[in-house]
């Protein structure tokens, strides 16, 4: 085959020192995938045993569709390994053990990654609810309202530009003539 070179502002100092353009594409996809791996030990740490962790990590390792995304030159496996990220300072904040401007900062790249990335934070304003009815105490319902409203905030200019995308794209393409 013949060698293709990437022409990006990215791929053509890498692959002028590797000399093959989709090991260099491949090659952060790759290093995220073994970051993936390697956080998930952290992220069971307040859950599980160090051996359950291990089994965590073993399966994590030979789980087909990560082995597959990390070979991809796609953002999933930045997408998971944010997300990791994102609970893992979600549950700390949650514990008093850390910041909630780590919890915010990975927010914010999530959104402005991935599209799913709502319902995660609808599945965390869940849990938020869950435990402020438990406890009876509404600092962690402010505390989480207020540190996602930061990133939510910095990406509504992009939905909003979006949103008008979204239904003159997507819109007539699903009504047929005689439904409108």
């Amino acid at each position: 085959l013949e060698k293709q070179r990437d022409r990006s502002l990215v791929g053509i100092p890498l692959s002028s020192l590797t000399g093959y353009e989709r090991w260099v594409v491949r090659l952060p996809t790759g290093v995220l995938g073994v970051l993936t791996v390697l956080l998930m030990y952290w992220w069971g740490k307040p859950f599980f045993s160090y051996r359950e962790r291990i089994g965590l990590v073993f399966l994590a390792s030979i789980f087909p569709q990560l082995v597959v995304r990390s070979q991809e030159a796609r953002m999933y496996m930045l997408y998971l390994c944010l997300a990791l990220l994102q609970q893992m300072f979600f549950w700390k904040a949650h514990n008093k053990q850390s910041s909630w401007l780590l919890y915010a900062v990975t927010t914010a790249f999530l959104l402005h990654v991935h599209y799913f990335i709502p319902l995660l934070l609808l599945s965390q304003g869940v849990f938020v609810l869950w435990e402020t009815f438990r406890h009876r105490d509404r600092t962690l319902l402010l505390r989480w309202a207020v540190w996602t409203a930061f990133p939510v905030i910095s990406f509504m200019p992009w939905f909003l530009t979006h949103l008008d995308h979204i239904f003159t794209v997507t819109g007539p393409r699903f009504l047929r003539e005689g439904d409108r």
